[in-house]
């Protein structure tokens, strides 16, 4: 059995369209019809039902596409496994995280991993977190790093860290000795609040909000990244884990004052898996130990 066949049944179970088959695998339709027909020869089952110039699957097509899935799967596991020999690695991990987590000590710490693990080959996916789920769900990360718990109660969750929530605010030009004390009303009332970079918290936040500051505008700004350099700008203030805002802070490039007005959430950071393996573990574990040193 070729596994050409397979990969041709594969697009035409999909589309039930021989000539749509033929485009997409840039070959021509007679050579899909000579792919159909000897894998029903050595399946010796006819895979497809033809009337008139429509194309269904008979009963053993829809009972053979499942198993023709698995072996694509498996054919393409085993490519990459023998890549990676090639290439000098012993295994690979994948991890998913979100624009967030990038701003955090996460890439430090990964790299260190790389450091210590040479024979490991390692990749790194950002996504939004609705979409960490599903990719670990498919099998595309073997770690994700979400801010949204998981919907799918098949998909493991080990708690990374709570963060705690942070008001941050541009830097004034004044020394501590020299400065002039400005309240919580005033940043309120002097910036506008950049709001909905991170997926959770913002609209129980914001209803807060707006009982105690009526005044209060909002921009909608996606990406923390973005938020970090309009607040450096002296554009906005925003509340932002603290986690993400530490270096700008430690290098006096933002600042982050208390806000005793309300009670603000934390930050809760999960790490997604479907079966942790031993080199998951030691990811995870190099991970928990650096947040938590």
């Amino acid at each position: 059995m070729d596994y050409q066949w397979i990969r041709t049944f594969i697009v035409a179970a999909k589309t039930c369209n021989f000539r749509q088959t033929a485009e997409m695998l840039l070959m021509s339709q007679p050579n899909v019809t000579v792919h159909i027909h000897q894998l029903e020869q050595s399946l010796n089952t006819k895979l497809f039902k033809r009337k008139k110039n429509r194309v269904t699957l008979t009963e053993s097509g829809r009972a053979f596409f499942s198993e023709a899935i698995k072996i694509q799967e498996q054919w393409e596991s085993s490519l990459e496994n023998f890549q990676l020999f090639k290439n000098g690695y012993r295994e690979q991990i994948i991890v998913a995280m979100t624009p967030m987590m990038v701003e955090t000590i996460l890439p430090h710490v990964i790299y260190d991993y790389i450091k210590r693990y040479p024979e490991i080959d390692v990749s790194i996916l950002v996504e939004e977190s609705n979409q960490i789920e599903k990719m670990v769900e498919m099998g595309e990360a073997h770690i994700g790093i979400s801010l949204i718990k998981p919907q799918n109660k098949t998909i493991q969750v080990t708690e990374l860290l709570q963060d705690t929530l942070q008001f941050a605010v541009p830097i004034d030009a004044y020394d501590d000795e020299t400065g002039i004390y400005l309240d919580i009303e005033h940043y309120f009332e002097q910036y506008p609040l950049f709001t909905h970079h991170h997926p959770t918290i913002w609209d129980p936040l914001l209803i807060r909000l707006q009982k105690e500051f009526s005044t209060m505008k909002s921009i909608r700004v996606t990406q923390s990244y973005v938020v970090k350099r309009f607040i450096q700008d002296g554009l906005g203030i925003s509340f932002m884990p603290k986690s993400i805002l530490y270096k700008e802070h430690m290098e006096g490039r933002i600042n982050m004052i208390d806000f005793p007005v309300l009670k603000l959430p934390s930050i809760e950071v999960l790490i997604l898996s479907k079966q942790l393996r031993e080199i998951d573990h030691q990811l995870v574990s190099m991970i928990k130990s650096r947040y938590y040193s």
